[in-house]
């Protein structure tokens, strides 16, 4: 009985750590910038009030958590720039101005939309040119705070600076 009840505490002691790196390589995990892993402890905090605000169908609780939410993050980035943060491509796609969007999970499992790069932003354009899905990128660049009603509450937009393909 006591092999049980310690296989099961073993288990339950590493599940989080697994399920909350999603699989990502532990190289990259070792990586992760402190002020983005603390950003994520923010976004996960918030999780379970944002999907309760979403379910009442009431904008205005909604708008409230993500202002909170804000908050905190303004309080730990106040300025919103972020450098060498690791994310993961999701999807690159292009607009009628041939201006492309990344979109890219961070190791919490929140999306980054990295709005409207330009093909004249010519080293940051060539660099997503060189990735695709799945594959791991190096960002800096700043936290967009503007309520951008194509996004989530959970999912922030971002004018990236750079982009390093990692793969």
């Amino acid at each position: 009985m006591k092999i049980t009840k310690f296989a099961i505490a073993a288990i339950l002691a590493f599940t989080p750590l697994t399920t909350a790196a999603d699989h990502w390589p532990g190289s990259i995990m070792e990586s992760i910038d402190v002020k983005e892993a603390a950003f994520c402890r923010v976004l996960d905090s918030y999780t379970q009030q944002i999907g309760e605000a979403e379910a009442s169908k009431n904008e205005i609780k909604v708008r409230r958590v993500y202002d909170k939410q804000v908050m905190d993050i303004k309080a730990l980035m106040p300025t919103g720039q972020f450098q060498d943060w690791i994310i993961r491509v999701e999807s690159i796609t292009l607009d009628a101005a041939m201006n492309a969007t990344l979109k890219a999970t961070l190791p919490c499992h929140k999306t980054i939309v990295g709005l409207s790069i330009p093909p004249t932003n010519t080293m940051t354009y060539e660099q997503l040119a060189d990735v695709g899905k799945g594959d791991y990128v190096l960002v800096s660049g700043g936290l967009n705070f503007d309520r951008d009603k194509r996004l989530t509450p959970q999912e922030f937009g971002a004018n990236f600076s750079s982009i390093v393909g990692l793969n």
